[in-house]
């Protein structure tokens, strides 16, 4: 019962942009500081293709697919915390934070 009040991890925003070819979805999960990418190309079978760190209480994404970014804002929910603007540039370098890989569940 305490924990009824308490709020999980919940789509906040969805965006859409096309870069290169591929159709993307960008979406921030309330709560959880992060953004999951899909790939919608293929409309009927979505990839998730990442998920991408931002903060602690993501707010609005902007995909600018022109420049090749996507800018993410957070609002201010935590007195210790600031709001912020995050920018993120699409390539294929390493990431340079902690990731985890699942092998495929299909094989």
């Amino acid at each position: 019962e305490q924990l009824s009040n308490v709020n999980s991890g919940e789509p906040e925003s969805v965006s859409f942009g096309k870069f290169d070819r591929q159709s993307l979805i960008f979406l921030s999960i309330k709560n959880s500081g992060v953004i999951t990418v899909f790939d919608v190309s293929e409309p009927t079978d979505p990839d998730l293709i990442q998920v991408l760190p931002a903060g602690l209480s993501v707010g609005k994404v902007f995909p600018i697919p022109q420049r090749n970014l996507l800018v993410v804002g957070t609002k201010m929910d935590f007195p210790s915390a600031r709001s912020s603007v995050t920018i993120y540039e699409g390539g294929f370098l390493r990431n340079k934070y902690p990731t985890i890989i699942s092998n495929d569940r299909d094989k």
